[in-house]
């Protein structure tokens, strides 16, 4: 009896722990969706931490010379 209901506690935790395990991937997908959205965090984030790389590799080029050739195979 004793081994019969320790049989049926592994069979329910197994599939209790998948059901977690789905359930945890499908929320943290929705969140990341969230915070990747138009108005997320994250988004705006990472947007701001990218206007700064690019304002900084910038800001020593004052001609077109300065410039990569965007008609080359590499942009250089």
């Amino acid at each position: 009896m004793l081994t019969a209901l320790g049989i049926i506690i592994a069979v329910v935790g197994v599939f209790g722990f998948g059901i977690l395990k789905t359930e945890a991937f499908n929320a943290a997908f929705e969140h990341a969706q969230e915070q990747l959205g138009e108005d997320g965090d994250l988004r705006q984030i990472i947007e701001a931490r990218v206007d700064v790389i690019v304002a900084r590799s910038q800001a020593g080029r004052r001609s077109v010379d300065d410039f990569p050739n965007p008609e080359s195979e590499y942009g250089e």
